[in-house]
């Protein structure tokens, strides 16, 4: 075949192709914002890159771009990732529009995502989707039920949020001393805020942050059911709460340290250290397998993190919850106490209850409202 030819039909076919796409991204479907990686309008020329070579380089774009109000920062990775979720919702929203022409994952998807953000149901609903477990944690008679109930609530939230271990995070991680092998581990949690600072830092926009978190944690126990008066009882019992787990957090510089990152210990020791805790319990019913040594991350001054530091520190601290934990004298008072800030942990997992529980239920009702068989 003469070359010309097929250079022109190689030309053709490109062209065709991107004829074709540019048709497919005229329609309806949602488009992910393009940005060449070199773009040459975010420079800022009038820079001398000599002298600044980052505004020289990145001028423009953030002139385009300020710091959104929900953000503390802001960039081009920060920016991709919301266009990616508007682009993925943008899909979503698509799929859950009935149509004959939807594929069985699409109507599965659409259907899944239509129950999810159907706001009549939702609100028609209210807190029945996570009822079962604000009657468990009215039912808290003693420290027996504290494992039990806090392993069932771990192991059902950690499914909708990572970053809001209730009281204490467990799991399992590389062994520090051996990376070719998997162990248990404790780590530090219970926070509603970001990090320990939000509760240690004694200037004015921290203290103003407490404040509106302490707003925010009260209207939530308030659509839980709370009357005003007995919702802002609780959520100050739960900020004083998570203040004293603040306190005994290892900072984000502390951590920083991998030295400071290994106790490892056997079981019987964990148990010890926390004997009012049942840890065979708490395993057995998040059904872990067989282990015997497992490493504790946190070992702020000297004493070892939640549960442990309820023993140890908050015991001092927070006298309320330490009756319960440390030594078992559990009263109206601190059992009421930890019923607070068990309730507010259904709301903390980003409305897993409400979109979780009976989202399943609701998402299996639209696919059958569709058509679907399976």
């Amino acid at each position: 075949m003469n070359k010309n030819v097929l250079c022109f039909l190689v030309v053709f076919s490109l062209l065709f192709s991107c004829a074709a796409i540019a048709q497919k991204s005229s329609s309806s479907e949602p488009v992910l914002p393009y940005s060449p990686s070199l773009d040459l309008t975010s420079m800022d020329k009038s820079v001398d890159p000599c002298f600044d070579f980052y505004h020289y380089s990145c001028g423009a774009w953030q002139k385009r771009n300020p710091i959104p109000p929900d953000q503390t920062s802001w960039s081009v990775y920060g920016k991709l990732f919301e266009d990616n979720l508007k682009f993925l919702r943008g899909m979503l929203e698509q799929a859950a529009k009935p149509s004959s022409q939807r594929t069985a994952v699409e109507q599965k998807t659409g259907d899944f995502y239509a129950a999810c953000v159907n706001e009549a149901v939702v609100e028609k609903q209210g807190l029945s989707p996570v009822q079962p477990e604000l009657d468990a944690i009215a039912k808290i008679k003693s420290v027996k039920d504290l494992t039990p109930l806090v392993a069932r609530l771990q192991f059902t939230y950690r499914q909708y949020s990572y970053n809001s271990p209730m009281l204490f995070a467990a799991g399992s991680n590389q062994d520090p001393d051996n990376s070719e092998q998997v162990i248990a581990d404790v780590d530090q949690g219970g926070l509603g805020l970001p990090d320990r600072d939000y509760y240690t830092k004694t200037d004015a926009k921290s203290k103003e942050t407490r404040d509106r978190y302490l707003q925010h944690v009260q209207k939530v126990l308030e659509l839980a059911g709370d009357s005003p008066e007995v919702a802002k009882k609780n959520a100050e019992t739960i900020l004083r709460m998570e203040t004293a787990l603040a306190q005994a957090s290892m900072t984000r510089v502390d951590r920083r340290d991998p030295h400071k990152l290994v106790h490892k210990m056997k079981v019987a020791d964990l148990a010890q250290l926390a004997p009012n805790f049942d840890w065979a319990t708490y395993y057995r019913e998040l059904e872990y397998p067989q282990f015997d040594i497992l490493n504790v991350f946190p070992f702020p001054r000297g004493r070892y993190l939640v549960p442990v530091s309820v023993v140890e520190i908050l015991g001092r601290e927070f006298r309320v919850l330490s009756q319960v934990f440390a030594w078992g004298q559990g009263n109206a008072a601190s059992l009421e106490a930890l019923r607070a800030i068990y309730r507010l942990q259904p709301w903390r997992s980003a409305g897993a209850g409400v979109c979780g529980q009976s989202f399943f239920a609701r998402a299996q009702a639209e696919h059958a409202r569709h058509g679907a068989t399976d």
